[in-house]
């Protein structure tokens, strides 16, 4: 981190736990990191110009601010707490910003969205996600049989 901060690059932490839900101050609970710990990656994420850290654990999207840093927790691909629709969030990083925006997966055919996310253990068709990004990037992700190549 220390050398990305040098050379004036964004840095992105990737965690499975998130720091916090709610506040920085609240107590240890199942969905974030105790408070020590907590505390310590924060001042570190500061000291070292993080611009986001990305989190999971929840199934539930959840999205802070701490002294200018994206804390974003997503959402499942499989099952979310939230009632929120499964999928997942795609990042734009430019010089000049950075950007996201959460991507729905739909069932391929009469699929329920729970039981295309099983099937993907087993290497069937499982969901497609569409989204129109710009910037030359393709505009649909398949997922299919063991690809997983844009289309």
């Amino acid at each position: 981190m220390q050398a990305a901060k040098a050379k004036d690059s964004p840095v992105f932490v990737v965690q499975h736990y998130p720091l916090y839900i709610n506040s920085p101050e609240e107590e240890e609970l199942y969905y974030n990191l105790p408070t020590d710990k907590r505390n310590e990656l924060l001042a570190l994420y500061e000291q070292c110009h993080v611009v986001a850290v990305l989190a999971g654990h929840t199934h539930k999207t959840l999205i802070n601010q701490y002294k200018g840093i994206q804390l974003v927790t997503g959402g499942s691909t499989s099952r979310n707490l939230d009632h929120q629709p499964c999928g997942f969030r795609f990042w734009a990083v430019s010089e000049s910003a950075i950007n996201h925006k959460f991507i729905p997966l739909r069932p391929v055919g009469r699929k329920r969205l729970h039981s295309c996310a099983e099937d993907s253990l087993r290497g069937d068709v499982v969901c497609h996600a569409e989204a129109d990004v710009d910037g030359g990037i393709p505009t649909e992700f398949g997922f299919v049989k063991g690809e997983n190549k844009a289309r």
